[in-house]
């Protein structure tokens, strides 16, 4: 797992006051699984960096496309894992505050 990305995503989220109260609302919603989190999380963010790639292919060399996909893509399961773990504690922890 790569710590660095799951920190780097939270740091940005967390400070996001919208981004956080959509993310806290759909931890909610999702009964706090934390499996179906972590799914919406990647779908979101992949779908995102896609739009992002697709925006400005045709302004880039194909190379600079290829290494933004290479290092944006290819999260696997245990980093949006560690991320939705961190959302739902955040979120009880505030409950429970």
């Amino acid at each position: 797992m790569n710590q660095q990305f799951v920190d780097d995503y939270l740091l940005v989220v967390e400070n996001d006051r919208e981004a956080w109260d959509d993310i806290i609302q759909m931890a909610r919603a999702e009964n706090y699984n934390m499996p179906a989190i972590s799914d919406i999380i990647k779908e979101g963010y992949e779908t995102m960096v896609s739009d992002v790639i697709g925006s400005v292919r045709e302004e880039l060399p194909e190379a600079a496309v290829n290494l933004l996909s290479q290092m944006l893509f290819g999260w696997g399961l245990a980093e949006f894992d560690a991320i939705a773990r961190r959302v739902i504690e955040a979120d009880k922890e505030a409950l429970d505050g």
